[in-house]
């Protein structure tokens, strides 16, 4: 069984893509708490139509919580080989909405996973 489920806070800007079939691809990368003195840092994406509302809605070190599966891409750069690991986000939970004119957003979804109202 391969599932992920991560809640942490976002630590840098969202960075929204298109892959080369023309899917919106989402990229951020997510701290993870341990322990008082641990902090795993872990590469999230997302596809497709919750991509999409996540760029619009998520901020900047809002806290989330995601489920996914764990993805490895290894390559070769420089002739030496580069492992590295990614959660492939299918539902994405947001705790801390975007602010609008230092107004809090209303959660329209009701606190709800992203994907129980975006279907791909």
């Amino acid at each position: 069984m391969n599932q992920v489920i991560l809640m942490g806070r976002v630590t840098k800007d969202l960075e929204m893509k298109l892959t080369s079939a023309g899917k919106e691809m989402l990229r951020f990368s997510l701290a993870v708490e341990e322990n008082k003195e641990k902090t795993n840092f872990i590469d999230v994406v997302v596809f497709g139509n919750s991509a999409k509302y996540l760029f619009d809605y998520l901020k900047s070190k809002g806290r989330v919580a995601i489920t996914g599966t764990l993805q490895n891409n290894n390559y070769e750069k420089n002739g030496i080989k580069i492992y590295s690991y990614n959660v492939v986000a299918d539902k994405v939970k947001i705790i801390d909405f975007k602010e609008k004119q230092n107004e809090q957003i209303e959660n329209p979804f009701n606190q709800r996973f992203a994907e129980d109202y975006i279907r791909y």
